[in-house]
């Protein structure tokens, strides 16, 4: 039988655009896709800092959204369950629904918990409780599903050697992105040379390297727009503050329907070039985004960014964690200006190829029909 009936299960953001991709994708490929969402995360969009009265509320949310989960998912009618992300901790609740309901159990798991807390982001000791509890959380709720969504082939080989999970169990999905928010138009380009970033200034972004380049390009005639904020933030404008890098205009966090028009207006977008193991093992949102526009990109090389794209004709890398390569890269593109529509075009085609959410959905339709099919 081919999949018919999707079941997007558990806490997940709804607005998150990985979600939104992979649900829309589903329907436009002919599933029909229905939510069972316990919104747990809403007006908490860091999910860390509380207080202990705030975990003890935590705790009351988690036990009623899982309590209306259960009674939900074992009604609704189903091929098969779709844990959303994040949603780590939602397998376990999804392992016995979908046990119960003897339909097969996928998760998309789209990164570590671990290795985002407590290897990028450093958030927390590796010895810590904290760091073992998300380890065995990461690599129990694999081990549970029947199959586990990630972005790369780096991504899955990971999981596999960290969390000893089979190989058989991953699907490798690309992330992609909305295309009806990210769309190309036709825009006046700013008047000096404009690279723009956006993003939530976790390490992995590596976006001190940017703000470095800016400084060695102060007086170059080329100009830096950085959207968002986050983690590393506060001491990154303090040390453009402190330099009196005048190149830089920060934008702060804006709603991503605003962002689409701030790339287009520059000359190039940024993607990542922090020097985390993790910033090597994924493709962001945001190149994705980027290519939909139909803009050219530069981004740091990895062995994640080479499953799919090709320097020089999708887009343009630099190495990780240099600052002086991004501003000669950036310097290079300001004197040859013929390079960027080209390259903006194939990056815009393999897009429209491999990563649009049809697309998406087609190879996740796809990995469904298998999976029912064994079973």
């Amino acid at each position: 039988m081919s999949i018919q009936k999707v079941c997007y299960f558990g806490t997940y953001e709804r607005d998150y655009p990985r979600n939104l991709t992979l649900i829309k994708g589903l329907s436009l490929n002919k599933v029909d896709v229905t939510e069972l969402n316990e919104p747990l995360w809403d007006g908490k969009t860091h999910k860390s800092g509380f207080t202990l009265f705030g975990y003890i509320k935590l705790a009351l949310r988690y036990l009623y959204c899982y309590l209306t989960l259960f009674f939900k998912g074992m009604v609704v009618e189903t091929d098969c369950f779709i844990v959303g992300y994040p949603g780590h901790f939602d397998v376990f609740l999804a392992r016995i629904v979908s046990t119960l309901r003897r339909k097969p159990l996928v998760f998309d798991a789209f990164l570590s918990l671990y290795d985002s807390m407590v290897c990028d982001r450093g958030v927390m000791s590796r010895k810590s409780i904290s760091a073992r509890l998300l380890h065995f959380v990461d690599a129990t709720a694999c081990k549970m599903s029947d199959r586990v969504l990630l972005d790369t082939d780096a991504h899955i080989d990971y999981f596999c050697r960290e969390f000893n999970v089979s190989k058989n169990k991953f699907v490798r999905i690309w992330i992609g992105c909305d295309s009806e928010v990210f769309a190309p138009k036709e825009v006046v380009k700013c008047e000096k040379f404009t690279v723009c970033f956006h993003g939530k200034f976790i390490p992995l972004q590596g976006v001190q390297y940017i703000l470095q380049a800016a400084k060695i390009l102060e007086n170059e005639n080329v100009f830096f727009r950085i959207i968002g904020e986050g983690q590393t933030f506060p001491e990154l404008k303090q040390y453009v503050d402190d330099e009196q890098i005048e190149n830089v205009k920060f934008y702060g966090m804006l709603p991503m329907s605003d962002i689409p028009q701030l790339q287009l207006e520059s000359h190039v977008g940024l993607g990542i070039f922090g020097d985390t193991d993790k910033a090597k093992r994924v493709i962001p949102n945001k190149l994705y985004e980027i290519m939909a526009l139909k803009m050219p990109v530069i981004t740091g090389e990895s062995v994640a960014v080479a499953e799919l794209f090709t320097d020089g004709e999708e887009l343009f890398t630099c190495n990780m964690a240099d600052a002086e390569s991004l501003a000669d890269r950036i310097r290079t593109l300001r004197d040859n200006r013929g390079q960027l529509s080209d390259v903006a075009l194939k990056g815009y085609q393999k897009y429209q190829d491999t990563c649009t959410p049809t697309e998406l959905g087609k190879t996740l339709a796809s990995a469904l029909d298998d999976l029912i099919r064994q079973r």
